[in-house]
């Protein structure tokens, strides 16, 4: 029950369905259930929202990509690209999210596996492996 309570919050954040009596409340609130997300992360058992599935775990892989171009990518739509495709400004903004968000993941899944994952295979061969007879100082 906990788990559909926290996804109801999260998807009323992402809607901006929390407008209160000002932004310094607003945040305090997305605040607050954001640590309680993370807090209820550490007791494996009764976790509030379980996010170990393979969709956060490939989140997870291309964080860095999404990371460093998904405000690159922010950019070049809203210099270079206008979607006034519909009448609705609600509509409009859907469609770019969307448009933004898959660009973003598209981008970094080919950053991921054609660049970065080079990169993390050869840390493998200059990582420090210790022995488990060495003392530490």
């Amino acid at each position: 029950m906990a788990q559909y309570i926290s996804w109801g919050i999260i998807a009323l954040l992402i809607l901006g369905k929390f407008q209160l009596i000002n932004t310094i409340i607003e945040m305090l609130v997305v605040v607050l259930i954001t640590l309680i997300i993370i807090i209820g992360q550490v007791k494996v058992q009764h976790r509030v929202v379980n996010l170990e599935n393979k969709v956060f775990s490939y989140i997870g892989k291309l964080s860095f990509g999404l990371y460093v171009y998904h405000p690159l990518i922010i950019l070049i739509f809203s210099k270079y690209l206008k979607f006034n495709f519909f009448d609705s400004d609600t509509l409009n903004a859907v469609i770019v999210f969307i448009t933004v968000l898959g660009s973003s993941i598209i981008i970094s899944h080919l950053s991921y596996y054609y660049f970065e994952k080079k990169f993390l295979n050869r840390k493998v061969k200059f990582s420090i492996i210790e022995s488990s007879n060495v003392k530490e100082v």
